[in-house]
């Protein structure tokens, strides 16, 4: 009983919300047109002139509306997926073999961070972030990346790195929703990493 109430007042809200952004959506053309239907008669501007300024005001908020409903999440998708053809994804630079016994079950090593890692550790992940991104509107675009480093000589064996997008909602799903958000690649950083490094020397 008292879900079904819930769910029928979160319904409510979400429509009376619809309802509230298309009348904020409309209010622009209303004032605009209420505005120049005055400035014609206070100042003799013709018909001509008000259609253009009107049709201005309209496509101007038109592709506002567009960029703000919903073009950002397309761009900044977009954008996510060309740094990610560029560099993204996981880079092998150098394998190593090791005993079986360094493995787990899974075939992993379950490395450190490098801020965890202990003395004896001779293989730790260094993470790195950047970001390209950070918009007054919601919008965050950044550039991740995580490396595995052999502490001997401080060499990179293998790099993986992913571009993220988050935000760039509507108004309206702002309002209700946790922000959205893409990645390039979507994959899993560990396994995926340390995998294509590491083998067992009892591999070919």
């Amino acid at each position: 009983m008292i879900g079904g109430l819930f769910s029928t007042l979160m319904l409510l809200l979400m429509a009376l919300a619809v309802i509230c952004a298309i009348a904020l959506w409309l209010a622009p053309f209303y004032l605009a047109w209420r505005f120049l239907r005055g400035a014609r008669k206070s100042t003799g501007m013709n018909q001509i002139a008000a259609n253009m300024l009107f049709a201005f005001i309209a496509l101007a908020w038109l592709a506002a509306s567009f960029w703000y409903g919903g073009g950002r999440k397309f761009y900044y998708d977009a954008e996510v997926k060309r740094l990610c053809a560029i560099d993204g994804g996981v880079n092998v630079y150098e394998k190593v073999k090791l005993p079986p016994e360094r493995f787990n079950q899974h075939g992993i090593l379950n490395l450190p961070l490098q801020r965890n890692a202990k003395p004896s550790d001779d293989y730790f992940y260094v993470s790195g972030e950047m970001y390209i991104e950070t918009s007054s509107d919601s919008v965050t675009l950044r550039r991740s990346s995580l490396a595995i480093v052999r502490r001997s000589d401080g060499k990179t064996l293998g790099e993986m790195i992913s571009y993220h997008r988050s935000g760039g909602d509507p108004l309206v799903i702002q309002l209700l929703l946790p922000p959205s958000s893409f990645s390039c690649p979507p994959t899993s950083f560990g396994i995926n990493l340390e995998q294509p490094v590491f083998l067992k020397e009892t591999d070919q």
